[in-house]
């Protein structure tokens, strides 16, 4: 949990990083990549500590959960500012992270759960290693993001269309059953 609050932290730091300077690293990029690389490891290292301790719990899935998606967001939003990132590729992430995040709630209140899935981790992974391939503005951060995306896009719909269909079934079983 304490990783995860550094984490958090550590997020909006990396909002802040300054423009590169006529399409060349700055000091700005390594600085920003650094705080960007060691947000990433800390939820790595927090989820680690969480499963090899058994202190894993209900709240602690829901904060990690929410760190990836800040660090994410606020990554992807400093990098559209900069031109960084295509504006497309920015709004399928960001809707996805934010549908994903409202269906799950819902299907939480709705005594449904939505465990991260295999394809939902490698999400994360091709999101985290294209944002940071932007950042240092490294080869292949193009294309890296133009696969995190469509990985992205892919895995919002097949974890949204089993969890609509849940509810749909839920909600028509509570009303027939109390009508």
């Amino acid at each position: 949990m304490v990783f995860v609050i550094l984490s958090l932290r550590i997020d909006t730091l990396v909002f802040y990083f300054p423009y590169v300077k006529d399409g060349y690293i700055t000091l700005w990029n390594i600085l920003a990549g650094g705080v960007f690389i060691l947000a990433a490891l800390t939820d790595l290292l927090d989820g680690y500590i969480a499963r090899r301790s058994k202190l894993v719990t209900s709240a602690g899935k829901f904060i990690d959960s929410l760190a990836d998606k800040l660090l994410i967001i606020i990554v992807i939003v400093a990098l559209l500012g900069l031109r960084l990132i295509p504006v497309w590729a920015s709004a399928l992430i960001i809707t996805r992270e934010f549908l994903l995040a409202r269906l799950r709630h819902v299907g939480s209140i709705n005594g449904i759960s939505t465990p991260v899935s295999y394809g939902g981790k490698l999400t994360t992974v091709f999101q985290t290693t294209a944002l940071g391939f932007l950042i240092f503005k490294m080869p292949g951060g193009t294309v890296l993001i133009w696969v995190a995306t469509l990985l992205t896009t892919w895995t919002g719909i097949t974890t949204a269309v089993p969890l609509c269909k849940q509810l749909s079934e839920r909600w028509k079983r509570d009303i027939v059953g109390n009508g």
